[in-house]
């Protein structure tokens, strides 16, 4: 029998990971690369849901990396607009744009097929053209077409984008192309609009792009014999009642978002290896106040359970150990503003300085387009 090998145990040291709301109290080697905690399965809160909670913040991480590495976009026009004083305006600014792409046509490829063959080829000239960064997610409409909404940090005119997608969508047949842009159907298949609210643009879009396909109950008042089906990835089928009408008739196939390489896997640790640990920590919890999650939730499941009879409490796991257990892991967890408009410390900046360097964030300033109708 071959003796066992001696288990090599690698030190750690504390380390706080930097995230656009939040950061993290965690264990790094001492090297400062991260622990690897092997491949969990996503947790889904719903039978039927597509998207994981994991997923969804991920998502929103990313809209939220691009905000915090755009800068401010001042764009001209020399036909003015009215603002919502009522006054005549030639500038706006804005740091992110929300593009929305449709299908001019009945869908008459797999959803996998417009991914491949629609979806990526625009991605690439986004990428390619106008050095963009993206995070794009995909829904069902009403008429059962997918159709995509891409959140970019560059400026590109709404008449480029309207020619490049009409030009990819005439390759497969769901319109034909005229020579200023325009598909042959009557309609527009994109939609390009700035995001000008700063404030609360991350949070809007992050939500709105990281929301499940969650179903909306209307009205519904055509006969039985028209009434939609809702279909399932796994071949089910559930007809809808004469009262209701749902806002997404279906889910959509394969993966539902995705982003740009420049904003995947952003880590930012700041650790025991960098000089002034401490005084950077605080120095930042002193300008920002940041909150402790699991406190926040602690408290407010605590009295919560106060207003319950003691059998609903124990029935529902609302005592006071179940609750301390259930959240004791977010109390390593530190929310706060984005960084955007956080005051930060010099050796943060200097990090969030060097990714914007060296993953090649685009750097555009000043702008003039012909007209914004």
């Amino acid at each position: 029998m071959g003796s066992k090998k001696p288990r090599v145990f690698e030190p750690l040291i504390t380390s706080i990971q930097h995230q656009p709301t939040y950061y993290v109290h965690s264990m790094v080697r001492h090297d400062g690369t991260p622990l690897s905690h092997g491949h969990t399965p996503p947790t889904f809160r719903k039978k039927r849901d597509l998207q994981s909670t994991k997923s969804q913040k991920r998502t929103r991480n990313a809209i939220n990396w691009m905000l915090l590495f755009a800068d401010k976009k001042v764009v001209y026009s020399k036909q003015p607009y009215i603002n919502k004083k009522g006054e005549e305006q030639h500038y706006f600014n804005y740091r992110l744009g929300f593009i929305t792409l449709t299908l001019s046509a009945l869908q008459a490829h797999p959803d996998d097929y417009i991914k491949e063959h629609m979806l990526q080829p625009f991605l690439y000239w986004l990428t390619r053209y106008h050095n963009s960064s993206y995070v794009w997610k995909c829904e069902a409409q009403l008429n059962g077409n997918i159709h995509f909404h891409i959140v970019i940090d560059t400026f590109i005119h709404w008449r480029s984008v309207r020619a490049k997608w009409n030009s990819i969508q005439a390759k497969h047949g769901y319109c034909k192309v005229y020579q200023d842009g325009s598909n042959d159907k009557g309609n527009a298949a994109t939609q390009v609009k700035a995001i000008r609210n700063e404030q609360q643009c991350s949070k809007y879009i992050a939500s709105y792009m990281a929301k499940k396909n969650e179903f909306q109950i209307e009205k519904y008042d055509k006969p039985f014999k028209e009434l939609p089906k809702l279909s399932y990835p796994d071949g089910s089928i559930t007809l809808m009642k004469p009262t209701e009408r749902k806002h997404y008739l279906r889910f959509t196939g394969g993966r539902q978002w995705s982003c740009s390489e420049n904003l995947s896997s952003i880590r930012i640790y700041t650790n025991e290896v960098d000089d002034f640990l401490e005084t950077t920590m605080t120095e930042f919890d002193k300008h920002n106040n940041p909150k402790n999650l699991g406190e926040m939730l602690i408290t407010e499941a605590i009295q919560k359970s106060y207003s319950m009879s003691p059998e609903l409490r124990s029935m529902m796991k609302m005592e006071e150990l179940d609750i301390l257990h259930r959240y004791e892991h977010l109390r390593r967890v530190y929310v706060h503003r984005n960084l955007k408009y956080c005051k930060l410390p010099s050796s943060i900046s200097d990090k969030l300085a060097n990714i914007k360097n060296t993953r090649k964030f685009p750097t555009q300033k000043f702008f003039t387009v012909e007209s914004l109708n």
